[in-house]
């Protein structure tokens, strides 16, 4: 195979292109092209964004209170603890692509505040509080 920019034959090929990796990587030096840094943003932005509406979702449905404390916070603050973690398939928080298949598993959990969250997993909440 020839490179249809150079005509070289030596050089590796990208898979199902027609100029050698030298080329491309030249042109993009030239041009300045930097997809990675662009691409990365704009999907940083777009999952940030899914997230966020996803979440905001799920606490609505729970009236944005504390299961325990009763407490009433923004949706940012909010986790989702699982009650059983064998039935667990994956944090709510990654499950952001579906939003059917992340009520699925937010029905499995009890919404938390951050602060009893984090005291329910250090043992200062017994299971007994929130079973």
């Amino acid at each position: 195979m020839h490179c249809k920019q150079c005509g070289s034959s030596e050089n590796k090929f990208y898979t199902g292109r027609s100029v050698c990796n030298r080329c491309v990587i030249l042109r993009r030096k030239v041009s300045g092209w930097k997809p990675s840094v662009v691409s990365k943003e704009k999907s940083r932005a777009r999952n940030r964004e899914r997230f966020r509406v996803v979440k905001e979702i799920l606490v609505e449905t729970r009236n944005s209170t504390c299961f325990i404390c009763g407490c009433i916070y923004p949706n940012e603050v909010f986790d989702f603890h699982h009650l059983d973690p064998a039935t667990k398939i994956s944090e709510v928080s990654l499950l952001t692509h579906d939003l059917e298949i992340a009520k699925q598993e937010a029905d499995k959990c009890i919404m938390l505040c951050a602060n009893c969250h984090r005291m329910v997993h250090t043992g200062h909440i017994p299971k007994e509080a929130y079973a």
